[in-house]
């Protein structure tokens, strides 16, 4: 059997876990008696291909793509290596035969010995959890022939659509499809109305007579579910009785499938479905393939209804997968029964209409330079970099009081960066919360008003903080998110080697916490009562709860977060900084700058974004575009 020297050597820069890991599945299947040792060479950098694969976020390794390949080659090999890929498919079959082989891995298609050649190698979860979607998909498509829409429910749906203004016709096109529907995505950048025509489908869904406890939604992290629920109530109100909403509890993903975390599994699941009518999940893109997983298998679609809403434009999950992209339908489906449906509420489907997929384009946000930022992202627009010319401006801090949306700051130098982040958090924050602290920590806790009320401190207070927030790529190195942090509390907080907190600083939670019932990304603030004691404040579903500062276990501070942690929120202004690309860094920090970074960060800001980036790092960002590997098509 190849030894970890031999590894070693083959490799530029070797992960040892991945080493110890290769030599684990060799002497499971037990190859070193089955295989010539040129042909353990090729299987183990096939193995160590398929982990650096997985770790990019692909679900398995394209054995017929030679990008990838390439890729791997210029990543970790030290050159062309003479091991001859060609004769991979020929050492697979080989290796397929061994007792245990089917027990980790799964080859697809799974052809017969024949002259063809396998096109994926895939880890056996992930190559179930893409099948088991592919199943439900078939599923989902064979339900729609039981649709039926009698006179007295065409009745309550139009009624309902005029009681709400301002709906356009691929709004209307998605509320009504979520009715004739088991199965629908939702997708549109920030502005488009994506959580408007959400609070519409639950609110027709509960005119029809759907019971309010029948109803779940989720997101990945908790901050999105708040959101969600917070425009459930501001764009029913008026619409139905929001009684019926104090049914609903906005939920992260875990929570909805109830994960039981001292058992490391999921209470919902394949033989105990979750018990809903319909499901409403926001933020879809960022649910990695294990958890989409979970979430599909615990629906029965011949009674539960699931609403994707996302931007397939945005950032895949941080773990394997491409979730929106991969169950975006890849070609134009037709349903008669639906499209006639359509007919009679005179709606027309626009072209290559999927009545399982509906995409949103108008923005509704006043400051429209934004998304036309965003567009030309999408589309590798280098017009992009011509319209932030425009914006170019040498920094001072007058910049911080002026209504342009849009600055950006060509600045590479670390430290004047460094001051510049240092001025922003001064301005923004600090000056504009003092008087609101103040006034927090004469009070006892008793004291302290947790509705959200525009006249509440505590209100005003969390606004201004949770609304300005610092964005970056990175969490480590100069300008990552842990030395940027460092330096703030250095330089404003001077007494903090006696005080360990103070009170005024934004944190957010980096793992589940199930004791305190805060989930990964949920945004808090530090806040003192008159007797010194120090409290964690999160804005909760209908108030804002209070956990004692002591009782957290996993948090960050987070003036700044990294661009990966932003995604689920939004703020009113963000500074966005690109640090310098340098060439000795290593690839996993080199690819963080890519095409779908930059989109999310933009449409992070509702209102105004001070961009710190050179021209060159800004054009690398926009060429360079994640694309992910899931072998099967769900749709095919």
């Amino acid at each position: 059997m190849i030894t970890k020297l031999e590894i070693s050597n083959l490799i530029k820069e070797p992960s040892y876990y991945y080493i110890y890991l290769i030599n684990d599945i060799d002497q499971y299947l037990n190859i070193e008696s089955k295989l010539k040792e040129e042909e353990i060479k090729i299987w183990n950098l096939l193995i160590y291909y398929l982990l650096w694969s997985i770790e990019k976020g692909n679900l398995c390794i394209d054995l017929k793509n030679s990008k990838q390949l390439e890729q791997f080659t210029q990543e970790i090999l030290k050159e062309e290596n003479e091991i001859q890929w060609e004769k991979t498919s020929k050492i697979l079959n080989k290796i397929k035969k061994l007792s245990n082989f089917d027990k980790i891995f799964y080859l697809y298609p799974d052809y017969p010995e024949s002259d063809n050649t396998y096109e994926f190698l895939y880890f056996k979860k992930h190559y179930e959890a893409q099948n088991l979607l592919k199943e439900k998909i078939k599923i989902i498509q064979t339900i729609q022939n039981q649709i039926v829409i009698d006179k007295n429910t065409k009745n309550i749906i139009e009624s309902y659509l005029k009681k709400v203004n301002k709906l356009d016709e691929t709004q209307k096109l998605a509320i009504i499809l979520s009715i004739l529907q088991k199965f629908l995505i939702i997708s549109g950048g920030p502005g488009t109305g994506k959580t408007t025509i959400a609070s519409h489908i639950i609110g027709l869904h509960i005119e029809l007579g759907m019971p309010a406890f029948r109803i779940g939604i989720a997101a990945p992290t908790g901050r999105a579910a708040s959101r969600l629920y917070e425009s459930l109530k501001s764009n029913l109100n008026g619409i139905i009785d929001l009684n019926h909403l104090n049914l609903i509890e906005p939920k992260t993903l875990h929570r909805l499938l109830y994960f039981k975390p001292y058992k490391n599994e999921f209470y919902y699941g394949e033989n105990n479905y979750l018990p809903y009518d319909l499901i409403l999940v926001d933020e879809s893109s960022m649910i990695d393939i294990h958890l989409i997983k979970q979430l599909f298998s615990a629906i029965s679609f011949e009674e539960t209804k699931l609403v994707l809403l996302g931007d397939h434009n945005q950032l895949p999950s941080v773990q394997e997968g491409n979730t929106l992209a991969d169950l975006k339908p890849t070609k134009k489906v037709t349903l008669p029964e639906i499209e006639n449906y359509l007919k009679e509420f005179k709606i027309k489907p626009p072209e290559n209409f999927n009545p399982y997929f509906i995409e949103l384009t108008k923005s509704y946000r006043s400051i429209q330079i934004i998304k036309e930022l965003a567009d030309k992202i999408k589309e590798n627009d280098m017009g992009l970099i011509d319209q932030l010319n425009q914006n170019k401006v040498s920094y001072s801090k007058d910049i911080f009081n002026k209504d342009n949306p849009i600055f950006w700051i060509e600045e590479t130098d670390k430290e004047k960066i460094k001051a510049i982040i240092k001025d922003y958090i001064e301005i923004k924050i600090i000056k504009s919360s003092n008087d609101l602290l103040k006034k927090i920590t004469k009070q006892s806790k008793k004291e302290w008003r947790l509705d959200f009320q525009e006249t509440n401190p505590l209100h005003k207070l969390y606004e201004i903080i949770s609304n300005h927030k610092i964005l970056t790529p990175l969490k480590v190195g100069p300008l990552g998110t842990e030395s940027i942090h460092q330096y703030l509390i250095h330089s404003l907080y001077k007494n903090l080697n006696i005080d360990p907190v103070k009170e005024g600083m934004p944190i957010i939670i980096t793992q589940n916490d199930y004791y305190n019932e805060l989930y990964n990304g949920d945004i808090g603030i530090i806040l003192k009562d008159n007797k010194k004691n120090y409290y964690a404040c999160f804005k909760g579903k209908d108030q804002y709860l209070l956990y004692s500062f002591m009782s957290l276990n996993y948090y960050d501070y987070s003036y700044a977060i990294t661009i990966h942690k932003s995604q689920g929120s939004e703020y009113e202004e963000v500074l966005l900084i690109l640090p310098e690309i340098e060439e000795n860094q290593a690839h996993s920090i080199i690819n963080l700058y890519n095409r779908q970074i930059l989109y999310t960060a933009i449409t992070r800001a509702k209102r105004k974004i001070y961009l710190i980036s050179s021209e060159e790092t800004l054009k690398k960002t926009i060429e360079n575009k994640i694309e992910r590997i899931s072998g099967i098509k769900l749709w095919e």
